[in-house]
C-alpha cells in the first residue's frame, strides 16, 4: 500500500495534482512543513520557487528516506543549478519519440545511469542522491500526469509507481522480514536508525524524530513502536540496537546514514 504523497498547497489546482489524486492518497503541505516520504512537484513550478524555498526543499530531500519526484515539462530550467547537483545534467528537446507507447519530448544529457531510457539509450528518468545516506531526487521527462494521456492512464500509473522509492524499500523489507508478523513502518525504521546511531534515550527520541526525519509523533505511539521492536528483537529492553537490528540496517542500506547521524550525537543535532 502506498502512503500519502505530498503535494504543495500553493499549487493544488494544477492538473498534474488532479490526476495524482485519482491514483493515490495525497496530503497538501506547505514547503516548510514537508514530512518524511515522497513529494511530487512539476519542474515548471520548481523553476519559479524562491532560492530560500529551494534550500528548504534540498535540505528536506537530503534526509534519508525522502524522495522528491520532479515531473515535466522542464522547458528551460537549469536543473543542475536549481537543485545544486554535483554532476552535469541538462535537459534537451527531441523530436517526439515513444516509450512504451507514451510520447517523449525531452531527454536528459548526463553520464548518470538512467532509471528509464529510450531504445536509443537516451535517459528519460534518473535517480540522484546528494550523498550515500541522503534521500533521492527522481527526475522524469515522461508526461505521466498529463491529461492528454488519459487513454493511457493505467500504463502511466504503473510507470509512475515504478519511479517511487517506496516500492524498492518495501522490497528490501520483505527480503529480511524474518517471518515476523509485524509490519515495519517508516516510524519503526526511524527508531531503529536512531538506536543504531546511539540516539535511543526515551526522553529525547521524539525530538530526534522531528529533527532528523521531520516526523511528529506522540509519546504513546513512540512507546508502542519501541515495544514492538523490543518484542521482535530489533532493540534490547534498554532500547539499544541488537544484532538483528544491525543486520536490518546493513541489508536495507541504512549504514551510511547511521554514520552521518553518529557524527552529530556529540553536537546535539547540529545538522
Amino acid at each position: 500500500m502506498i502512503t500519502e504523497i505530498q503535494i504543495l498547497k500553493t499549487i493544488v489546482n494544477r492538473t498534474e495534482y488532479k490526476i495524482l489524486r485519482e491514483w493515490f492518497p495525497v496530503k497538501e503541505v506547505d514547503i516548510t512543513e514537508l514530512e518524511g516520504g515522497t513529494c511530487v512537484i512539476p519542474a515548471i513550478v520548481l523553476s519559479k520557487i524562491s532560492s530560500n524555498e529551494c534550500t528548504i526543499l534540498i535540505d528536506w530531500v537530503k534526509r534519508w528516506g525522502n524522495q522528491l519526484l520532479v515531473v515535466p515539462p522542464f522547458l528551460s530550467i537549469d536543473i543542475k543549478e536549481k537543485l545544486q547537483f554535483g554532476i552535469d545534467i541538462t535537459v534537451t528537446k527531441v523530436v517526439e519519440n515513444l516509450f512504451e507507447g507514451l510520447p517523449v519530448k525531452e531527454v536528459f544529457l548526463t553520464n548518470k545511469k538512467p532509471k528509464l531510457q529510450l531504445l536509443s539509450g537516451q535517459a528519460i528518468a534518473l535517480d540522484l542522491s546528494y550523498h550515500s545516506g541522503s534521500g533521492r531526487v527522481t527526475l522524469t521527462t515522461l508526461p505521466l500526469l498529463d491529461y492528454q494521456l488519459l487513454p493511457f492512464e493505467e500504463k502511466c500509473k504503473v510507470i509512475f509507481q515504478r519511479l517511487l522509492s517506496l516500492n524498492e524499500v518495501k522490497g528490501k523489507e520483505k527480503e529480511i522480514d524474518n517471518e515476523l508478523d509485524m509490519e515495519i513502518t517508516l516510524l519503526h525504521q526511524h527508531v531503529i536508525i536512531l538506536a543504531a546511531a546511539g540516539m535511543n534515550s526515551i526522553q529525547s527520541i521524539e525530538k530526534y524524530l522531528k529533527m532528523y526525519f521531520k516526523t511528529s509523533t506522540n509519546t504513546s505511539s513512540t512507546n508502542l513502536v519501541r515495544e514492538q521492536l523490543q518484542l521482535h528483537k530489533y532493540l534490547t529492553v534498554d532500547g539499544e540496537i541488537t544484532h538483528l537490528g544491525k543486520e536490518y540496517i546493513q541489508q536495507c542500506g541504512f549504514s551510511a546514514f547511521v554514520r552521518e547521524l553518529e557524527k552529530h550525537v556529540v553536537s546535539e543535532g547540529a545538522w
